[in-house]
């Protein structure tokens, strides 16, 4: 079976919707099957727009711990790309 790649419009609103829980980023690395660089470069994205944050910063002697959480802003940009979506979907009816 082949699957079809993800637009970047279909990464970003994926994380959001998982990352309203909080999530630790290897979590959200499983949770969305995709590669460290590419998930990365996308949070990092998000984070710069306001539309996900680290939360529980802990620094440690060796590393940063922290997870992913979605802020109102983010919850406001998956439910308005879902409306536009929906819109597309009412078309190929």
């Amino acid at each position: 079976m082949l699957e079809t790649r993800r637009s970047l419009i279909q990464r970003e609103c994926e994380i959001l919707e998982i990352c309203v829980a909080e999530k630790k980023p290897t979590h959200l690395l499983f949770e969305t099957n995709s590669n460290y660089d590419k998930l990365k470069k996308i949070t990092n994205s998000l984070v710069e727009r306001k539309l996900l944050e680290k939360v529980n910063v802990k620094q440690t002697d060796h590393r940063t711990i922290y997870h992913y959480k979605t802020t109102s802003k983010g919850i406001n940009y998956i439910d308005q790309l879902r409306m536009v979506l929906s819109f597309g979907n009412d078309r190929e009816s």
